[in-house]
């Protein structure tokens, strides 16, 4: 038998219900009462009927007692209702009547029309409750104006048709928390009062939500738009801040969260962003903070405002990162693709954006992307570095270009494995990560790999048709007048170039262990042990044939 709860004037009450206790926020009530459609009966009984204001029929519908043992009563505004009765079953709110707190322990229940909810109040679904379904909640004007909306419950979901103001101009933050998932179709008419987001569970905005000047906190769990929800919130770089939760988007939003004018602050323990489908979410404001920005779900995050400034780690979990303006990425900490291609992960760097200094990490072997977009004749050395450090396969390598110039727009896609795509017979040669390139067309260019282990035997190999030769065979331009082969140093110390007089050139640095070559067509790439035989008479014929076993696009 659960012990009947006295009544009182105090800031805080703990209640027992169905044997978990919930603590509930500060409130100002003189009862808490348990609804109740049969008093004659022991225990608690669920049943349709009327929660009203002033007394009439059906409505001595409350017990002061937990296990249903009380006197009937009626209902008073200021008291806290609590809904601990199994089944299913609908309540119609007659009057606007006023709860301090309202508490769902057990049962489907469903309450029509319109209740209010009282100075600092929280209207909450334990762990044990089903599905609850409200109409419409008044906030309660006055200075105490926090109101909490909790669900703890794993079996149902908290949904409420509408949030709105009981006075006109009133301030009312609302702080949304629990490990369940709350769906509010329209959340509106908060004034200044902010919105925060706490907890594992899903919060769901459906319709035009959210309409006021409010900051938006997601502190855990996930903030879910739906499909016809528009956020327009507080302007400035708070106006969205991300600190350990995830916004997601299920619909395209060319302007993000509002305008170039909304920004998005990371917290220190970062935020996600998770566009899914195939939809788009353009973020036009700037991004600031220390926190990492992590993209999540299989549509596409465009990062395009030009100033972004936080300082946290990039990574694409999923879905494709494009950043399109001129510093997008540029001060974030880290680079990381972590999804493979289970979940088609790929960052993209535009044209703005100079990586010379940067270094891209692949942590996912097979499928994980970093494409480089190239304007008109830009330098190839604006693609910075990328760096395969995933586990298994051979230890980690670095692909850099070290020079060549665009022969018009370009799309570098790359990408590490730790297998080949098409089987290589002579595969046990390889001492590196498999290094996939495409998007050069024909340009000339200087590719370099790097990995532990490089000797004199070593070169950058290509995989032509299921064997890795060396890379410069496959080139598509004959071998040039002044081409350098076989060097013992670096690609600087050899004096080649990326241009057609220099074109074949290739060489070994054993001292930075290091391998490059002057070439001119994509494939898959790898670091060899072997020295290629007869690399010279594969230059002086064939070259149509090699040519046409070159993989480009």
């Amino acid at each position: 038998m659960k012990p009947p709860i006295p009544t009182r004037s105090r800031r805080t009450l703990s209640l027992a219900l169905a044997g978990l206790l919930l603590t509930l926020p500060s409130f100002t009530a003189s009862a808490v009462l348990y609804y109740d459609t049969d008093t004659g009966t022991a225990g608690l009984q669920g049943a349709a009927g009327n929660w009203t204001v002033t007394a009439g029929t059906n409505n001595s519908t409350w017990n002061p007692a937990s296990d249903g043992s009380g006197t009937a009563q009626t209902w008073a505004n200021g008291e806290s209702a609590v809904f601990d009765s199994a089944g299913s079953y609908t309540v119609t709110a007659i009057g606007t009547p006023l709860a301090g707190n309202v508490t769902f322990a057990q049962g489907n229940v469903t309450i029509s029309g319109t209740i209010q909810l009282g100075l600092g109040g929280n209207l909450s679904a334990a762990s044990t409750a089903g599905n609850t379904v409200l109409g419409t909640v008044q906030l309660q004007t006055g200075a105490d104006s926090t109101r909490h909306f909790t669900n703890d419950s794993s079996a149902g979901t908290l949904t409420i048709a509408s949030i709105t103001r009981a006075t006109a101009n009133a301030t009312h933050p609302v702080v949304f928390g629990g490990s369940g998932n709350i769906t509010v179709t329209n959340l509106q008419n908060l004034a200044s009062g902010s919105i925060t987001k706490n907890g594992a569970g899903t919060l769901t905005l459906n319709g035009r939500s959210n309409q006021a000047n409010q900051a938006v906190s997601v502190n855990g769990g996930v903030l879910n738009l739906g499909t016809s929800t528009h956020l327009t919130i507080a302007t400035g770089n708070t106006a969205l801040t991300l600190n350990g939760g995830t916004l997601r988007t299920n619909h395209d939003r060319a302007t993000g969260i509002g305008s170039a004018l909304h920004g998005i602050t990371l917290g220190a323990n970062g935020g996600t962003i998770e566009p899914t489908g195939v939809t788009t979410f353009t973020q036009p404001g700037q991004v600031v903070g220390v926190g990492n920005l992590t993209k999540a779900g299989s549509g596409t995050l465009v990062l395009s405002n030009a100033s972004n400034t936080f300082t946290g780690n990039t990574i694409v979990a999923a879905g494709n990162l494009s950043a399109t303006g001129a510093n997008s990425l540029t001060t974030s900490s880290g680079y990381y693709v972590t999804g493979g291609s289970a979940n088609s992960a790929a960052l993209s760097i535009g044209s703005a954006q100079d990586f010379t200094t940067k270094t891209v990490n692949i942590t996912a072997s097979g499928g994980g992307i970093y494409r480089k977009d190239l304007a008109g004749s830009a330098a190839y050395t604006t693609y910075g570095a990328s760096l395969s450090s995933f586990a298994g396969g051979n230890p980690d390598t670095t692909a850099q270009f070290l020079a060549g110039s665009a022969g018009g727009d370009r799309s570098l896609l790359t990408s590490f494995s730790a297998t080949t795509l098409v089987a290589v017979s002579n595969d046990a040669n390889r001492i590196s990560d498999v290094f996939s390139l495409s998007g050069t067309v024909d340009d000339i260019f200087v590719l370099q790999l790097n990995v532990t282990g490089i000797d004199a035997n070593s070169y950058l190999a290509w995989n032509n048709s299921g064997t890795w030769a060396n890379a410069t065979a496959g080139n598509i331009g004959p071998l040039g007048g002044s081409a350098v082969t076989g060097f013992a140093g670096s690609f600087a110390l050899s004096g080649a170039a990326a241009t057609s007089n220099y074109l074949g050139s290739w060489g070994y640095d054993t001292g930075n262990n290091t391998v490059w070559a002057v070439i001119d067509h994509n494939s898959e790439f790898a670091v060899a042990t072997i020295p290629e035989p007869h690399v010279g008479l594969m230059f002086l014929g064939g070259f149509g044939l090699l040519g046409l076993l070159r993989r480009r696009s």
